[in-house]
Parts: C-alpha cells; sequence; structure tokens
C-alpha cells in the first residue's frame, strides 16, 4: 500500500517542476511573482495559508513590502479547492478537443498556466486589504547590531541560506509588527538568493492546515521551491533595471537634444545678424573698401558661414532626434539637378583645397529617384564637404552615378588619407571624428556623416563606404528608382567639369532652391 506522504511529496514536487517550467516562459516580474504566490497557496501545489513577501534594495538598506496574501478562513480554503477542481475538469476537456495546431496547443498551455493564478485571485482579493496597505512599505535595515540595540529579525535573514522554521513568540520583537500580526504560530521564512545574495524573503504559514506544524519535508519542498524561483526574479529583475536604465537613457538623450536645440536655435539667430551685416560691408553698401578690409571681410564670411553650416547641422540632429519619426514626404527627384545646386554652396572649400567635382554619368543618363530634394542636397554638400577637406594633391573628386536595377547608387570618391579599417564603424557615430586629438588639422564637429546617416533613413536611402588609408575613401548611397523611371537627364558629354578656376555664386543655406 502507497504511503499517503510520499504520494503528497512526489505530487507536490512535479507541481514545483511544472512550476519551474512556467517560470521560463517569462521574464516579467509580475507575472513571476503570480506564478510563484500560486503555487504557495494553491491547496494543489504547496497548501500554504499566508504568504507574505518582501523584497530587498538593491543596495540592502531595507526591504519593501511586495505583496500579504492569506485565506481568511478554513471554509474560503476549501471553496477555492473546489474552483480549482472545477477549472481542471474544464481545462482537461478543452484539451481533449485539441486540433493538434502548435500555435493553439501553446494557447491552451498558457490558459492553463494562468487559470490558477486568477481563480486565486478572485478569492484573495489582490487590490484588498492586507495587501493593499502592506504594499510598498518599508524595513529598515541594520547592518550591524550594536551593544544593547534589540534582535532585528530582517538583519539576520540577509545571511540565511536556505529556508528556516520559527515560532511567532520566539521572534516577538524582532520581526516588524506589520509583517508579524499576518502570520500564525510557526512560520518558515524562505530567502530567494540571486547572485549569491538574498533579493527576496517569503514568509508562509499553514494556520488552516489540517497539520499546522511545518516539518524538515516542508523544508525541504521549500528550498527546491526557492531554487525554481531565485534565478527567475533575478532575471527579472535584471531586465526590469535594464528597461529602466534604457528608459532613463531614452530621457537623458530628449534632454540633450532639447539643450542642443536651444542652444543651436540661440546661436544661430546671432550668426545670422553677422552674416547679414557681414555682406552688406562685402557690398560696400556704407562705404568703399581697401583690399586689406576686403580680405578680412572674405575671411569672417567664410567662418561664419562655415560656424552657420554646423549649427544648423546640431540644430538638424536635435530636431530629427526628438521626432524620432524622421521619414519625409518623398516625390520625384532629379539627383544630378540637386547636385549641381548644391555645388554653389562648396565654392569655398573648393577654392582652398584646389579641387575639382568631376561627376560621372552614365550612357541612358541619370534617373529620377523618390527623395527629398532639401535632404538629399545636405547629403550631397556633407559628403562632398568631407571628400575635399581630407584630399590631397588637389585630385578631383567624382561623383559616379550608376544604375543598379531599381536602385541609383551615388558614389563620392576622393583621393585623400583614407580612414583606417578598425575606424569605419564608429564614423557615423554623433561627434565622433577619426582624429580626435587638440591638434588634428581639419576643423569640424564630426556630426555631419551623423546628419547624412539620419536624413538618408528619412528618405529611404543607405550609405557604404569603403576605404584605404593613403588611397582614398568611397562613400556610395542607394536610393530607390520607381518603375518607369529610366535615365532622362544630362549626358557625361553635357556636364562641364566643375573646377576651382569656375567658380560659382556663392548660395546660403536659407537661399537653396529645391530644383
Amino acid at each position: 500500500m502507497a504511503d499517503p506522504g510520499s504520494d503528497r511529496l512526489l505530487s507536490q514536487l512535479r507541481w514545483v517542476t511544472g512550476l519551474s517550467a512556467m517560470l521560463g516562459a517569462t521574464n516579467n516580474l509580475d507575472d513571476i511573482f503570480s506564478i510563484l504566490l500560486s503555487g504557495l497557496l494553491s491547496p494543489d501545489g504547496l497548501g500554504y495559508s499566508s504568504v507574505v513577501l518582501v523584497e530587498v534594495d538593491p543596495f540592502q538598506r531595507f526591504y519593501s513590502g511586495s505583496y500579504a496574501l492569506a485565506y481568511h478562513s478554513l471554509e474560503q480554503v476549501e471553496q477555492v479547492a473546489e474552483a480549482l477542481r472545477s477549472e481542471e475538469s474544464f481545462m482537461r476537456a478543452d484539451s481533449a478537443s485539441a486540433t493538434g495546431d502548435e500555435e493553439e496547443e501553446d494557447r491552451r498551455h498558457r490558459l492553463k498556466r494562468t487559470s490558477q493564478w486568477v481563480t486565486l485571485v478572485q478569492f484573495l482579493d489582490l487590490d484588498g486589504e492586507p495587501n493593499k496597505s502592506f504594499k510598498g512599505q518599508r524595513f529598515p535595515i541594520r547592518r550591524r547590531a550594536r551593544p544593547g540595540q534589540p534582535r532585528d529579525f530582517l538583519s539576520e535573514a540577509l545571511g540565511m541560506r536556505a529556508p528556516r522554521c520559527f515560532r511567532k513568540e520566539e521572534v516577538a520583537g524582532a520581526l516588524p509588527l506589520e509583517i508579524a500580526e499576518l502570520l500564525e504560530g510557526q512560520f518558515a521564512v524562505v530567502p530567494l538568493l540571486w547572485n549569491h545574495a538574498v533579493r527576496n524573503l517569503i514568509f508562509v504559514d499553514r494556520r488552516w492546515s489540517e497539520s499546522p506544524s511545518i516539518s524538515q519535508t516542508d523544508l525541504d519542498e521549500l528550498e527546491y521551491f526557492a531554487s525554481q524561483c531565485g534565478l527567475a526574479i533575478g532575471n527579472g529583475h535584471l531586465i526590469a533595471d535594464l528597461n529602466q536604465a534604457l528608459k532613463d537613457l531614452k530621457n537623458l538623450e530628449t534632454i540633450k537634444s532639447n539643450f542642443l536645440s536651444t542652444i543651436s536655435h540661440e546661436l544661430r539667430t546671432p550668426l545670422s545678424v553677422i552674416m547679414g551685416f557681414v555682406d552688406v560691408l562685402r557690398n560696400q553698401g556704407v562705404g568703399p573698401l581697401n583690399n586689406s578690409q576686403a580680405t578680412l571681410l572674405e575671411r569672417i564670411a567664410r567662418n561664419t558661414a562655415h560656424l552657420h553650416t554646423m549649427v544648423s547641422d546640431v540644430i538638424d540632429i536635435a530636431e530629427l532626434q526628438i521626432e524620432q519619426s524622421m521619414y519625409r514626404t518623398l516625390t520625384l527627384v532629379d539627383p544630378l539637378a540637386v547636385l549641381m545646386t548644391t555645388l554653389p554652396r562648396l565654392d569655398n572649400r573648393r577654392r582652398d583645397v584646389r579641387c575639382e567635382v568631376q561627376p560621372v554619368i552614365p550612357d541612358g543618363g541619370v534617373p529620377r529617384v523618390l527623395s527629398d530634394a532639401g535632404a538629399l542636397s545636405r547629403v550631397f554638400f556633407h559628403l562632398l564637404d568631407n571628400a575635399m577637406k581630407f584630399n590631397t594633391g588637389g585630385k578631383p573628386v567624382r561623383v559616379v552615378f550608376s544604375v543598379e536595377g531599381s536602385d541609383l547608387a551615388i558614389t563620392i570618391q576622393d583621393q585623400g588619407i583614407g580612414i583606417p579599417a578598425d575606424k569605419l564603424e564608429r564614423i557615423f557615430e554623433h561627434f565622433y571624428q577619426v582624429d580626435g586629438g587638440m591638434t588634428r588639422s581639419q576643423e569640424g564637429l564630426g556630426i555631419g556623416l551623423a546628419v547624412v546617416r539620419m536624413l538618408l533613413h528619412g528618405i529611404r536611402g543607405t550609405i557604404q563606404v569603403e576605404s584605404e588609408v593613403g588611397k582614398g575613401s568611397a562613400f556610395t548611397i542607394v536610393l530607390p528608382v520607381p518603375a518607369g523611371e529610366g535615365g532622362g537627364t544630362a549626358s557625361q558629354d553635357e556636364v562641364p567639369m566643375i573646377s576651382p578656376k569656375k567658380p560659382m555664386e556663392f548660395m546660403d543655406e536659407e537661399d537653396e532652391q529645391a530644383p
């Protein structure tokens, strides 16, 4: 004849093993605690009458109340047991009609996992007393008991590594009153460990059980139970901490973007005023200029325009980050026309480095693409500005157009200093510069390529880069060509060489017209 005690132990061990599978299916702390509490309180589980759960602060300065649930009477225990049996019968009947579909089977399995906790919540009133008043209460932890201080049970519990049994009268005065009044007679304390440290404490009693005492067998069951729950709770806390860190990082990013946007706008306003007055002086609106004065004003205009461009880039980054949605309304755009209207803005740079810009057009011409003219112009501006800035020996910069299937590839090639292979992955980061030293030879904030990447994302384009130190770099942007669009713009013979010997009139950013 089978031993009823052995059968009960085997049944509970099987139940706890099944519980571990449920815990493995979620990283949500609320779900984990729900499964944990249902396992402790269910008459079909470990069958305890009361459960008190507290959480240790990550810095172990205090405990905080999480859950306090208990049956109010033996009659309520029997009602819950009957409800669970009815629910189990329903689930078995439902499972018998299973079709074999894996998705449907998974749904049924999830439903079965949650049905027990739903039934318990209905009877134990999760939002009622005492759980409502207990949740969030704080209980301080003393690191070391000083001579003459009363015993502090919660501080002692930090050193527990296995469940232990106590009688309420044994710990009178040492256990916080808010916890003590939720327990009756003999109770067990179960530490839940993660990374060898106590993360939670569970207090359980069996006041409504036929045998309210807690045996060594019960403690063994609880230790096995705690081993299954501890890792799941630790992982849940880790996921929660990571989610909170991500939320804090996003908030910080928003604050940074707001700050950059505000400061940048405050800078751009006086810069526009300065540029206006410089233009008046350069055009001799307040009197004639000698050669030295004209040269100085030319330098002021050039550097003010450069500063204005950098401030505009910062504003672009800030606004795109704040808006989050970076997509723009796309229309049919002639990329060659956009290139030609962008080149005048680079005239000062071309004259400084004595560099030619050479468009290379395929025989069929350049097809129109789905894009945004303003965004594409800024992409051209930054890529060409970089190409000329880091070019060497006055060699030409080539802009090669090529049709690749349903896309148009535009490659901007320079023959400059190149980029080390270990730096390529970072060049599109905000404020990153390959040469970040204070003695670097080239000016700039390191945000031009970050703006390029964000603008291309908004117009559904992509960018690739190939580079070799000492031989130059090639940045290739790829844009979609709509069906029916073939090459119809100027051919190679019709496009002039853009050289520093033929300067074009400078066009400011605000005056730029979309093609």
